[in-house]
């Protein structure tokens, strides 16, 4: 997968919770996480957050485990699987201009979708443009295909799911 980015990539600025107590939690989940994965025989590279309702918390929870991940120095790569509303709804998605509908509808690259953010280990992939049917997109052949490829990259892939 290791191919050149799109120049027109904008860096994406993330923030850490400004809670030390969350920021403890998190940082107890990485230690968890690192902890599981090297006592199994089998390697885990993808979590997967959902919330029970919209804003629960899911979207700071899946930033904020995706950084720690970055700083505790694995590359990490932060999804956004709703698909739901696209990005025009986004904060975070304000300046891209493809993402993961997009790739899993065949209209781009996933070179194009990766953007860059303000912590060197961390990369984010936006939803992309709304989606008629999310659940057909995240169930499909491309997506199977898009996890493969994105595994052999990164250490982690946090996967943030309405």
């Amino acid at each position: 997968m290791k191919q050149e980015r799109n120049s027109m990539d904008n860096t994406i600025n993330f923030y850490r919770s400004d809670s030390q107590l969350m920021n403890d939690a998190i940082d107890r989940i990485v230690v968890e996480v690192h902890s599981r994965k090297n006592a199994s025989e089998q390697e885990r590279k993808s979590i997967l957050l959902t919330g029970c309702s919209p804003e629960s918390g899911t979207t700071t929870l899946a930033i904020n485990l995706a950084i720690s991940l970055s700083a505790a120095d694995w590359k990490t790569l932060l999804v956004d699987c709703d698909l739901r509303k696209g990005m025009k709804y986004k904060r975070l998605n304000a300046d891209t201009k493809k993402g993961l509908a997009d790739y899993l509808n065949h209209t781009c690259e996933l070179n194009e979708i990766i953007s860059s953010t303000n912590y060197e280990k961390l990369d984010y992939i936006t939803c992309g443009s709304e989606a008629e049917s999310p659940v057909r997109l995240l169930c499909s052949a491309q997506m199977e295909h898009f996890v493969e490829e994105v595994k052999n990259e990164y250490d982690y892939i946090v996967f943030d799911c309405p």
